[in-house]
């Protein structure tokens, strides 16, 4: 942020952004402010943690430290932190500590894309000497190993979103780095059918995890997302109109519509741990609830013989919106439940009936049959006798 540094600004820094100035810079996390050295002294670029507003640092000790620490390099302060030519394992070390101290999202999996696939690949290669056709090798090269385009995207968006971040940061400038998307023919999202949906549930109830069978039968119930769902509270139902509130959600919150066999299930649920509120995916985490349900879904489907058919847990949104849309709702109504912001992102969600289009289609040759025979005679000959 371009905004000066002061005790007034820094009381309305949101979560996630920061503030530079002074050699100093204030980031804001999830925990409150944190005060960094960020200047240069002696050609060398210093970034060093002053401390917490929360063990009691504050703009005016920070300056104070700030001072003692650059009439002190380099023996009391560690000038490798923010090296202006960092390698990208070492920038990947530094994005991944900063996204933990600022809160960040979906850690794990970016982690784990960075460790198994983008670090090896980049390793050693300093930032300031990539190029963006080193980007675009690492996008053929994971095509080549057999990876979806999709699946390349995702990874593009973390080296996307730290780069930025490195930048923003004032770690290392990463502006010469172009990273697009790979374009390509999106594959068919699979659904599941009537048959595979029963064996799923079935499966789910019997599994040992008592939270599987919820999250099944949620994310085939009501469409909602992966998040969505381990986010749910009790206090999110109501009972008697029958609906579900959905606070957080990709396009803002909705209330939407759910079946009297899933209040049943989730009355129940509330009897037996004795609660009127509370996650009903509670988990002993920083977030107070399950945040992952991947493991247990893949366990669902190896138990109903699904495991090498590629589903993964969005699929079971696809398919309840398939299944909506197969029905007598409108575009309209579908949105209603499914939380989609606009139409044209609906129906990239839905699959069309083969069997319902085949329908269709003799349909129409039913209902241009007679005039088809009619032009034989009559059309096309007078065309003839013209």
């Amino acid at each position: 942020m371009s905004k000066k540094i002061s005790k007034r600004n820094l009381q309305k820094l949101e979560v996630g952004k920061s503030i530079t100035g002074e050699g100093l810079e204030v980031r804001k996390t999830a925990k409150g402010l944190v005060f960094y050295a960020s200047t240069q002294v002696h050609g060398k670029r210093l970034r060093d943690k002053l401390g917490y507003e929360r063990h009691g640092m504050n703009l005016t000790k920070a300056r104070t430290k700030l001072k003692e620490l650059t009439l002190s390099v380099p023996e009391n302060i560690d000038t490798s932190v923010a090296k202006l030519n960092i390698t990208f394992s070492e920038a990947a070390d530094n994005y991944i500590n900063a996204l933990f101290e600022s809160g960040g999202k979906n850690i794990k999996q970016k982690q784990q894309q960075l460790k198994m696939h983008l670090v090896p690949f980049f390793g050693k290669t300093k930032i300031k000497a990539m190029k963006t056709f080193d980007v675009q090798r690492y996008g053929h090269s994971r095509l080549q190993a057999g990876v979806t385009v999709a699946t390349v995207n995702r990874e593009f968006a973390t080296l996307r979103h730290m780069l930025n971040s490195l930048s923003d940061r004032g770690v290392v400038e990463t502006k010469h780095i172009s990273v697009k998307n790979k374009s390509g023919e999106t594959k068919r999202r699979k659904t599941f059918s009537k048959e595979q949906i029963k064996a799923m549930l079935k499966c789910a109830a019997n599994d040992h995890d008592r939270y599987t069978y919820f999250f099944v039968l949620i994310g085939f119930q009501t469409s909602m997302r992966h998040s969505e769902i381990l986010r749910i509270r009790f206090e999110h139902f109501d009972f008697d109109n029958r609906t579900l509130h959905i606070p957080e959600a990709k396009a803002g919150s909705r209330i939407v519509p759910v079946h009297t066999s899933l209040l049943d299930v989730i009355s129940k649920e509330k009897e037996r741990r004795n609660v009127e509120q509370g996650y009903l995916f509670d988990a002993k985490s920083a977030t107070g609830h399950r945040t992952y349900m991947k493991k247990q879904f893949n366990r669902v489907l190896h138990a109903a013989g699904l495991s090498e058919s590629g589903f993964t847990p969005h699929s079971m949104r696809h398919t309840a919106i398939s299944i909506l849309m197969r029905g007598k709702l409108s575009i309209a109504d579908v949105q209603v439940i499914s939380g989609h912001k606009s139409t044209q992102m609906l129906l990239h969600y839905t699959h069309h009936n083969t069997d319902a289009v085949a329908q269709g289609v003799a349909t129409l040759a039913e209902a241009t049959a007679s005039h088809t025979s009619e032009s034989e005679d009559g059309w096309f000959a007078s065309d003839d006798a013209a």
